[in-house]
């Protein structure tokens, strides 16, 4: 994962600036009891949606989680993610997780960040 600076250093490209990408859902899957009968425990994981950009322009959108308190967030994808949810299962059990979404055009622009929301992992 790549860190970069917090949002407000992001650039803002006037063609976004009309973008509506708002996180609709944050959900945190719980994991089911480990033993002999049911076997493993399944990982903790938090997915996130928003509502799609309505520009052409858009090829993509990056998702970025910082650990709270973080002062700087990170990348979670390596190229733009094209659906409009992205599940992050490589969280920690008992932390609390800040998340935004930027939307990507061809050149590799990305529009100012959307409100950030926050999910907290249940412990084991």
């Amino acid at each position: 994962m790549r860190k970069i600076r917090p949002p407000s250093a992001l650039h803002r490209f006037p063609e976004f600036l009309f973008l509506t990408l708002i996180l609709l859902c944050v959900a945190c899957k719980n994991p089911r009891g480990g033993d002999q009968a049911r076997g493993p425990a399944k990982p903790h994981s938090v997915t996130i949606s928003w509502s799609p950009s309505t520009s052409p322009r858009i090829v993509g959108y990056n998702v970025y989680r910082d650990s709270m308190p973080g002062p700087v967030a990170a990348k979670l994808n390596d190229k733009p993610v094209t659906e409009t949810k992205y599940a992050d299962a490589n969280v920690v059990p008992g932390h609390t997780y800040s998340y935004y979404v930027t939307a990507v055009d061809a050149r590799g622009r990305e529009s100012g960040p959307t409100t950030r929301v926050m999910a907290r992992v249940p412990s084991p």
